[in-house]
């Protein structure tokens, strides 16, 4: 097909095809692989199919400002944008430039994407310092990474002992030793050292839910005692 042949080469030639072949799924999804603008040229209904959008937005970040109401407010699509260009956050829609977990993504791959969130999140330099967000290693909500349960907190002499498996395989991990101003960061950074993966989720005893990206700063010596209890 001609059409289909052109858009392959360049995907901005969507533009000039007929309003049919704009709305045609196999067409548009090869023009925004080669090109994520040219989702811009795409029907309303293909601007609002998921699986066209996130081809468009993998090729190009920006390409989300093409995508419908709905796919910018699709926190799934967006988060996967904003990890690997966090400036896209501009063009998700506000409910998510809000969401604490999203705009820590995007600023874990861009410094100034803070400027992006709702003005509320902007002076929360704790939480999204630049340095303190690269380095957590705790994978914010929705975000994929491996998943530990962290089974015991022991304190031992000069420091503690933490034991874990990983929760899908449940295999152990090596019992891993921190010294006494360890916090959950720490841990994050071990544990993702042990699965070769820059962020992993944390589960603590007589907890359902993983630990919040912002929980980095508990220190082991305020999780050891609840641990030992649960344990006992």
């Amino acid at each position: 097909d001609v059409v289909l042949e052109a858009v392959r080469r360049d995907g901005a030639a969507l533009q000039h095809a007929s309003a049919d072949m704009r709305g045609d799924r196999d067409v548009v999804l090869e023009a925004v692989r080669s090109d994520g603008a040219a989702l811009q040229h795409a029907s309303a209904e293909l601007r609002g199919d998921r699986d066209v959008v996130l081809e468009a937005v993998r090729s190009d970040g920006a390409a989300l400002q093409h995508a419908s109401a709905e796919m910018r407010g699709d926190r799934d699509v967006v988060l996967e944008v904003v990890r690997s260009d966090g400036a896209a956050l501009q063009h998700a829609a506000m409910d998510l430039r809000r969401d604490c977990d999203v705009v820590l993504e995007a600023v874990r791959n861009k410094e100034d994407a803070l400027w992006y969130a709702a003005a509320e999140l902007h002076d929360d330099d704790r939480a999204f310092h630049v340095d303190r967000a690269r380095q957590n290693g705790i994978a914010g909500r929705g975000v994929y990474a491996p998943l530990f349960s962290i089974t015991a907190v022991t304190p031992t002499h000069g420091g503690f002992q933490v034991s874990a498996i990983a929760a899908i395989s449940g295999e152990g991990v090596p019992d891993m030793s921190f010294g006494c101003g360890a916090n959950l960061a720490d841990v994050a950074a071990a544990l993702g050292a042990h699965a070769s993966s820059r962020r992993v989720h944390m589960v603590l005893p007589g907890r359902a839910a993983p630990v919040s990206a912002f929980d980095d700063w508990w220190l082991l010596h305020d999780i050891a005692p609840t641990t030992m209890a649960d344990a006992s």
